[in-house]
């Protein structure tokens, strides 16, 4: 031992020691840091410098038959400027005047104030700004998000429906499938490094899934056809609201369906709630004498009336037990074919004068009458028929005229199917297909409710309708060269258990009759009695008519009649 360490040997071990002690007191803190509140630690450094981002997968899309985009997904920009630093004034000022069809002094304003984050336009989509997108301008900022986007704005508007800005459907199509058309959520991890955000890789399996992309049975040719002329017959007739049906009568493939007023779904909140509204299912009315197909169906069915049979008229007026039938024309005999020609309420009564109650309640019924269609859409209404416990005396006869009954138009344009396909209640099909990039999930086929009546009972049916518009009160429905079958409808509208001056005017059309392929059906809510619109031969049935003959003209795939004897039609 040396003389100076001798001399400082204590001085040498406290610090040897107190060094040895420090080293203990940090591994043991190191030990507690790491391994005792390890997970602590890091969820507050986590906290500081991570964060998990919540992704939503891309929404499905929604087309319809031939393939055309009716819902899809688009970038929305938004454009900022810095007020605060130079910036490419005068060319921003230009361009944007330009491009949004707006004055030069509207953006001016709004730059001359002071700010780092002055919006010039937001949530434009791609396509209606690509020209700035394509520019360069120093000072602009260029933001972006997925907006869903409709194509066909206000087609269909009511069908296809609405997703929010939390890509949750909120009507129509988008409602009722959001579970299949929104995709699957996900994640991906931001970290915080030297003062910028930065995302880290991540396992994909936390990736979002795509939502699955439906098809429509809807042929948007035939949907902007219908909608063209329910729109003109809405502003011609001054209606509150007209409602129009295209289907398939032998699948039950609804190929068009509107109702206007309507909305742009691109800016569904500018509109009022009640445009919204799909009314022809979630709205019934009295059919009137639409519904008149139902008592002869029965009666023919069950043998218990011929088309020849004849019937006293009245002159126009019937008692029946304490209230009046009136009928629009005076007429003495008619036959059940001039009947349902002429519309006679009067004859329609005396013909369900020979039936039990329950026979027209039972065919009301298997017609589909009181129940859901169960098309694959939010809010359908079943309408209303009463129990035979709630009718009255005169029930049979004011039921068998379309009073004392509501329906929605669909439940009718069903009814006419299945007059026009041989006597089947067949489902309405809104849904084609559920669909990924490379398969089909599902795929809907036509279904067959019930036998209604037979395939004799539909052709004399046919026949009886034809002669309707070839005589009766629909000859404004008539298309030279071809045959076409239908039955009017104008019924009075009840408000608080009385008749009102409120009307609806209707007209359901099987076309071409001697081979049918499409059933349509208007109906026209509250139109003007001036120059007798609230008729439906006035209003509904030239409707009706200039939507076939579109067809004719613009997708010319009907053949025009020839003469021959009807054999019906065995497709189902």
């Amino acid at each position: 031992m040396t003389i100076f360490y001798q001399e400082y040997r204590n001085r040498v071990r406290i610090v040897f020691f107190t060094f040895i002690f420090l080293i203990i007191i940090v591994c043991v803190r190191l030990f507690f840091i790491h391994i005792i509140y390890n997970d602590i630690n890091i969820n507050k450094v986590n906290k500081l410098l991570i964060k998990n981002q919540k992704l939503n997968g891309e929404r499905g899309l929604i087309f319809d038959r031939n393939g055309s985009y009716l819902a899809r997904n688009l970038r929305a920009y938004t454009f900022i400027v810095d007020t605060e630093n130079y910036y490419d004034q005068e060319k921003i000022v230009r361009l944007f005047s330009e491009t949004f069809n707006r004055s030069k002094s509207y953006y001016q304003l709004k730059l001359d104030r002071k700010s780092n984050g002055i919006i010039l336009e937001q949530n434009v989509p791609s396509y209606d700004c690509k020209t700035i997108l394509d520019s360069t301008f120093t000072g602009l900022t260029k933001n972006y998000k997925t907006i869903r986007n409709y194509p066909y704005k206000e087609l269909a508007a009511q069908v296809i429906g609405y997703s929010n800005d939390e890509n949750i459907g909120i009507t129509g199509i988008e409602s009722i499938f959001n579970s299949s058309l929104e995709g699957g959520k996900g994640e991906k991890t931001l970290v915080r490094w030297n003062g910028y955000i930065h995302e880290s890789l991540y396992d994909e399996s936390h990736l979002p899934t795509e939502g699955f992309d439906i098809t429509l049975t809807l042929d948007m040719k035939l949907q902007c056809i219908l909608q063209d002329e329910i729109l003109k017959i809405c502003k011609k007739s001054n209606a509150e609201i007209v409602n129009g049906i295209i289907l398939n009568p032998f699948t039950g493939e609804i190929l068009a369906m509107g109702t206007v007023p309507t909305l742009d779904l691109n800016k569904y909140s500018e509109y009022p709630i009640g445009n919204h509204r799909n009314t022809s299912i979630v709205d019934s009315y009295e059919p009137g004498s639409t519904f008149k197909i139902i008592a002869l169906a029965a009666g023919l069915e069950e043998g218990i009336i011929n088309e020849n049979d004849i019937y006293y008229c009245h002159n126009g007026k019937y008692q029946v037990h304490d209230l009046v039938l009136t009928d629009h024309k005076k007429h003495e005999y008619l036959t059940v074919n001039e009947i349902l020609m002429h519309s006679s309420n009067i004859g329609i009564a005396k013909i369900v004068e020979k039936y039990n109650s329950k026979l027209i309640l039972k065919y009301a019924q298997k017609f589909g009458f009181g129940s859901k269609t169960g098309i694959q859409l939010p809010g359908e209404s079943a309408g209303i028929l009463n129990p035979i416990s709630n009718w009255s005396l005169v029930s049979n006869a004011y039921i068998s005229i379309g009073q004392e009954i509501n329906s929605t138009i669909l439940q009718t344009a069903m009814a006419y199917s299945a007059i026009a396909n041989g006597g089947y209640l067949i489902k309405p099909q809104i849904l084609k297909n559920i669909t990924t990039s490379n398969e089909i999930l599902f795929e809907n086929e036509p279904i067959v409710i019930r036998k209604v009546i037979s395939e004799n009972t539909s052709m004399r049916m046919i026949s009886m309708l034809e002669n309707v518009v070839e005589n009766g009160s629909a000859t404004t429905a008539q298309i030279d060269g071809y045959k076409l079958a239908g039955k009017t409808g104008t019924s009075e509208t009840f408000i608080d258990g009385k008749l009102s001056k409120k009307y609806i005017s209707s007209f359901a059309g099987i076309f071409p009759s001697d081979n049918p392929e499409y059933v349509c059906i208007i109906s026209i809510i509250n139109p003007t009695t001036t120059n007798a619109m609230h008729f439906g031969g006035v209003s509904a049935a030239p409707t009706v008519k200039n939507i076939f003959q579109k067809i004719i003209t613009e997708l010319d795939n009907i053949t025009p009649y020839t003469p021959k004897s009807y054999v019906g039609n065995t497709k189902i």
